[in-house]
């Protein structure tokens, strides 16, 4: 069966991000080691009529997040009314908010983990078989939706195939070019952040074994697989919590340094860094870290955002990395319900004292599922027409707007634009109440991106030449959401 994946990547990808649609190119290896004809492409419509005329689907797939559904709806909507496909949505939107499936166009959406659950369905419909009890789908048929439980979670993941980043890297060689190449080493998070689709998938497969690890041995053959073909300056693991397992840590890093010996990157928790740790990871050739911080007020971390560590924990994680030699960038999000400036400077006043490579800040926003988004639609029998209407108000990008502090909003983007010029500036906190209140965002966007463009250059390459500089900008104005 031929299958077309439709994805924004391709337009919003930078050469600096290394990033690969993991969902898709995971799906379509899958698929295509069950002998089904797997395709991408963008999300232009130009592109999308040559691909169908091209491929022939059967079936056209989306991966969505929330911040995107209302295009790509509009979209699907689109392509339904030209072609005689089947549409399917899967990702983070369609797992936390299945209702989806009500509107116009869609004709299934998979919750949960895809890779067993896409081959199943797409095994049954070429047999021209009953798709409705299918597990991990709600289906639409003859205007009836059918809802199916999730199947349990794949515990050994070295029985899944590695990931096809062919899929893009034969038709976008850009991607392929990029210096860095990015990796998953397990799957799950253990812990239930206020804000993080995590806690309603954790709730999706409550009686399974979340947290699952592959082998250390078919992690290295992966990397192996890839920087053997495509050249490669840095890795990167977007494992959620890549140091759960220290003794899994020890092990790796050992291997990783014989085999691979390329720099990486990962994500800690600031609860969890041990000075142990940092010495594997230093060992290992771990040469960047990232870690929330989330906010300087320890109440509102704890008690708004369910992410219980302290001040005093990240200042320690700060000190070790700093000691071993580590660059680190932290995690920072504004626009919390009942923050207030005050706050949001203490935040900016804890990074200072951190002093990360780069204070990274975003915007919180409220996705289905989350005690966030909870407090967001106040009251939960509100119908599910409303909430879909409201989930799409959702920006696509972190960057854009606040859903909480409309009437602030201005502010807070003023502090979004320069958060990280203020983690750099002297501590002065009537400068700070000075410049959040001139109306001048356009300036502080451009002031912005060019230090942030100054700093991720100098992260990653500290011999920075004037051309990869203006090449940053030119990422960051064009490519980046920010």
């Amino acid at each position: 069966m031929n299958i077309l994946f439709i994805s924004n990547f391709p337009i919003m990808y930078s050469h600096l991000s290394g990033y690969v649609p993991l969902g898709i190119i995971y799906l379509a290896s899958v698929l295509k080691q069950a002998g089904h004809h797997v395709d991408v492409c963008s999300s232009r419509l130009s592109d999308i009529r040559k691909a169908i005329k091209k491929v022939n689907p059967f079936i056209v797939a989306y991966s969505v997040c929330t911040g995107g559904i209302k295009e790509y709806l509009a979209l699907n909507r689109k392509i339904k009314s030209e072609y005689n496909v089947f549409s399917v949505f899967g990702g983070p939107h369609p797992t936390y908010f299945p209702e989806m499936i009500e509107e116009d166009g869609v004709d299934a959406i998979c919750r949960g983990e895809g890779e067993s659950a896409m081959l199943e369905l797409v095994n049954v419909l070429e047999s021209c078989k009953d798709i409705t009890s299918l597990k991990n789908w709600w289906v639409k048929k003859n205007n009836k939706i059918y809802k199916n439980q999730v199947k349990p979670l794949i515990q050994n993941l070295d029985t899944i195939p590695y990931p096809d980043r062919s899929l893009f890297f034969n038709k976008y060689p850009q991607m392929a070019q990029s210096p860095k190449k990015i990796f998953m080493a397990s799957r799950g998070c253990v812990f239930n952040c206020a804000y993080c689709f995590n806690q309603k998938f954790n709730e999706l497969y409550k009686n399974c074994n979340i947290m699952r690890r592959r082998s250390v041995d078919n992690v290295i053959k992966e990397v192996l697989s890839v920087i053997n073909i495509h050249k490669t300056q840095l890795v990167q693991f977007m494992d959620d919590t890549f140091i759960l397992d220290a003794k899994w840590i020890k092990e790796f890093s050992r291997e990783y340094a014989k085999k691979v010996a390329l720099p990486f990157v990962c994500n800690v928790r600031a609860d969890l860094i041990t000075e142990e740790i940092v010495k594997d990871l230093k060992a290992g050739g771990c040469f960047l870290v990232m870690f929330g911080i989330e906010s300087g007020n320890d109440q509102i971390r704890s008690r708004i955002l369910k992410r219980n560590m302290s001040n005093e924990q990240i200042i320690h994680t700060s000190t070790l990395l700093k000691q071993y030699g580590i660059k680190f960038i932290t995690f920072n999000i504004i626009g919390i319900p009942g923050e207030d400036l005050k706050d949001i400077y203490q935040t900016i006043q804890l990074n200072r004292i951190c002093e990360p490579t780069y204070p990274y800040a975003s915007i919180l926003q409220p996705y289905p599922g989350t005690d966030i988004a909870k407090l967001w639609l106040e009251e939960e029998t509100i119908e599910n027409q409303i909430i879909q209407n409201k989930y799409k108000e959702i920006p696509f990008s972190l960057h854009k707007k606040s859903l909480f502090h409309k009437k602030y909003d201005f502010q807070l983007n003023n502090i979004h634009r320069l958060f990280a010029v203020f983690v750099a500036l002297p501590d002065s906190k009537l400068l700070f109440i000075v410049i959040i209140r001139l109306p001048i965002t356009f300036v502080y966007t451009i002031i912005g991106k060019i230090w942030s463009a100054y700093c991720y250059r100098r992260l990653y390459n500290p011999r920075l030449t004037i051309s990869q500089f203006f090449i940053g900008i030119w990422d960051l104005f064009f490519k980046s959401p920010i």
